[in-house]
């Protein structure tokens, strides 16, 4: 598995097969995958949802090969959304929409006015998709809504390893610079970035060290070097250096909020209503 996306809950990844072929997985990591039968409960007590999701649920395969995407799960509204980057065999590549309310893939008629291969698919925020280029410095929204793009340039960057996730309801900006100062950007109601943090790693004995942000959780901004991790209270900026004892493994981190929400597959029925209603 690798690519991993998460949001309210369910968790959207890359599975490669044996024969390595590609998929797109979709369910709740708290549902036991192997088990046989869920657990015998009081009987006046109703089994939870997530234990009835016994195996993560296959989406429909694309022909093109996915270059990134994003995930986003509604729990009120109990359906997902997918937005993806397809390469074309010109080195060309689309951005497609895969809603689970029709179960199937979807070219978007509108694309970004900027052509870039290795867009970067962030966060959902308030029904909005961040696709970014670190290299150009520059950000695309997607509204779900209305389909539509806005573009929009990133804070000046001088070292091309920053972190965009959403963060306190809000999208983030995080990233280190080259003189060992710790950034975090976010970006409020009127479309403009504003610094909310800054930190000189340097006075934390980090010099002549490379040191790249990870992710923000709560009020504490995580930070990794060669052999050490770097925890920072955003608030009181106080800081803890925590060494790595996994041998200099590199592991990719993924914030989890857990929830009692499962994904089915929609039957075929249910297919074919949804068919109806649009014609």
């Amino acid at each position: 598995m690798s690519r991993f996306r998460c949001s309210n809950g369910l968790v959207c990844c890359l599975v490669k097969s044996p024969r390595g072929k590609l998929s797109l997985n979709l369910g709740n990591p708290l549902s036991p995958r192997r088990m046989a039968t869920p657990p015998k409960l009081n009987q006046r007590v109703a089994t939870p949802p997530y234990l009835k999701q016994r195996k993560m649920v296959t989406l429909p395969k694309h022909y093109l090969e996915l270059v990134s995407f994003g995930f986003h799960f509604n729990p009120i509204r109990k359906n997902f959304m997918i937005l993806a980057n397809f390469e074309y065999p010109r080195d060309e590549t689309a951005f497609w929409v895969f809603d689970s309310v029709f179960g199937s893939w979807r070219l978007l008629e509108n694309q970004p006015e900027i052509q870039y291969k290795n867009w970067k698919i962030s966060d959902c925020v308030e029904n909005k998709f961040y696709v970014f280029c670190p290299i150009m410095c520059y950000l695309e929204i997607f509204d779900v809504e209305r389909e539509e793009w806005v573009g929009k340039y990133l804070p000046n960057l001088d070292k091309l390893t920053p972190i965009m996730q959403e963060w306190n309801g809000k999208l983030s900006l995080a990233h280190v610079t080259g003189d060992l100062q710790a950034h975090i950007w976010v970006l409020d109601e009127a479309k403009d970035w504003v610094e909310v943090f800054r930190q000189d790693l340097g006075e934390m004995g980090l010099k002549d060290q490379a040191i790249y942000a990870r992710f923000l959780l709560g009020g504490t901004f995580f930070l990794s070097g060669n052999d050490k991790y770097v925890t920072i209270d955003v608030e009181t900026g106080c800081s803890k250096v925590i060494p790595d004892h996994r041998a200099g493994l590199d592991f990719n981190f993924v914030r989890y909020q857990p929830t009692l929400c499962t994904f089915k597959k929609p039957s075929r029925r249910r297919k074919l209503k949804n068919k109806e209603k649009t014609h």
